[in-house]
């Protein structure tokens, strides 16, 4: 039998308001695709993997909360530290623990780039990312 959990807008609201204060003045950085995303952020990074660019979360890292949807703050504009492809993203807290892994591309990724070819001393920014969190949860 598939357990299924609802949440309502307000429960939402407040699980987001606690992900934003985990992220605040923490920092995303940004993967190739030299390696995969670990199974969770809980994991470590995996052996080869490179840090294409890292930027800082701001302070509160949130814009908005809204129905279910968090809408952060832009990071900052930092250069490129090695030229390659993203393949992944992660989101730390100021401790650099991980708290989010997202795929990352220009389509339908979690975090959408104008490319994914990044190069040594471009500038990147995520000047738009959010998260939601789905109304129910199934398993």
């Amino acid at each position: 039998m598939t357990s299924r959990i609802a949440l309502s807008v307000d429960a939402r609201g407040v699980m987001l308001a606690q992900l934003a204060g985990l992220l605040d003045g923490g920092t995303i950085r940004i993967y190739s695709t030299a390696t995969a995303a670990p199974a969770t952020p809980n994991d470590p990074v995996p052996d080869g993997s490179i840090v294409l660019a890292a930027l800082t979360i701001a302070t509160p890292s949130e814009s908005e909360i809204d129905a279910g949807t968090i809408t952060f703050n832009p990071t900052t504009t930092e250069a490129v530290l090695v030229t390659g492809d993203a393949g992944w993203v992660r989101a730390e807290d100021a401790d650099g623990n991980g708290v989010l892994d997202y795929n990352v591309g220009t389509g339908d990724e979690a975090i959408t780039l104008p490319r994914v070819a990044l190069v040594t001393g471009e500038p990147i920014t995520l000047a738009a990312w959010s998260f939601t969190l789905p109304p129910f949860v199934e398993s």
